[in-house]
């Protein structure tokens, strides 16, 4: 078994600000969506941007909430929005009515 010492902890690197990003967006995700659940929401959408000024043009949030969504028991489907509703720049979330039961 590893055991750390304080100085290993001083050892490593402060996290990038890619990772303190996506940190930051995990917590929001997470506090949206337990709202959602706390107000009976069941359809949301979540405005991610197109990441047309990112670094490489490209989105970096899509992906992370794509992963975050497919992670969750009480994420029923999740997919881009249409034009209308924002497009590549938000997700649509359909949240199941009741928590499932087992069995």
């Amino acid at each position: 078994m590893r055991q750390h010492s304080i100085r290993d902890r001083y050892r490593q690197r402060p996290p990038t600000p890619l990772q303190r990003r996506d940190v930051a967006a995990r917590k929001l995700l997470q506090a949206f969506l337990t709202n959602a659940r706390r107000e009976r929401w069941h359809c949301l959408r979540i405005i991610h941007g197109k990441g047309l000024s990112s670094e490489r043009g490209e989105s970096v949030l899509r992906p992370l909430v794509a992963h975050l969504l497919s992670l969750r028991g009480d994420v029923l489907a999740f997919a881009s929005a249409p034009q209308n509703q924002g497009g590549g720049g938000a997700t649509l979330v359909l949240l199941q009515s009741r928590p499932r039961r087992a069995g």
